[in-house]
């Protein structure tokens, strides 16, 4: 296993422990720490892999994985207590699921899907809106307009890097 694998299974590792600070202790700003260390992860792999030519099929499956289940997991962590309306969770989800079965269906008639700059932007998005909500959580603050516009943003984009995914590679449907 290279290093940016090793990386990005470090990202897997740190979510449960996450998870369970967030849930169990009063901690949140180690919670927020981890949170953080993880999404850097995520940059740190992806950059590690192309500079130094470690791209691998495993990263290729891990990397999305790990993005997936630290966010997704952030995600209902807040929605559990109540700082974030689930319908975005519940969008993002959904999305995530969709572009996961539609990713292998098209393996499956041997088409790949490229990563797309609309999925890269949602990710962005989606690691700056869960580190503002951990800055708000951290703070006792409540939702303001900018993070209104941040949540409705971020799912705006992620309903159309969604589309974009569908619109480009069709032929596979």
């Amino acid at each position: 296993m290279n290093l940016p694998n090793k990386i990005t299974t470090l990202r897997l590792l740190i979510v449960p422990v996450y998870v369970a600070i967030f849930l169990y202790t009063d901690q949140r700003q180690l919670a927020a720490a981890l949170f953080v260390l993880a999404a850097m992860t995520d940059f740190v792999d992806g950059y590690l892999a192309r500079k130094m030519n470690l791209v691998t099929d495993l990263g290729k499956l891990l990397d999305p994985l790990a993005d997936k289940i630290l966010t997704i997991s952030s995600f209902i962590l807040f929605v559990s207590i109540g700082k974030l309306n689930p319908v975005p969770v519940i969008i993002v989800i959904a999305r995530e699921l969709f572009i996961s079965i539609f990713r292998a269906i098209a393996a499956a008639k041997s088409h790949v899907i490229a990563a797309s700059i609309y999925g890269k932007i949602k990710t962005v998005l989606q690691m700056a809106l869960l580190i503002v909500l951990h800055l708000y959580w951290m703070a006792d603050r409540s939702a303001d307009l900018l993070l209104h516009a941040l949540i409705w943003s971020m799912t705006a984009i992620t309903l159309f890097s969604a589309l974009d995914y569908l619109w480009k590679n069709r032929e596979v449907l």
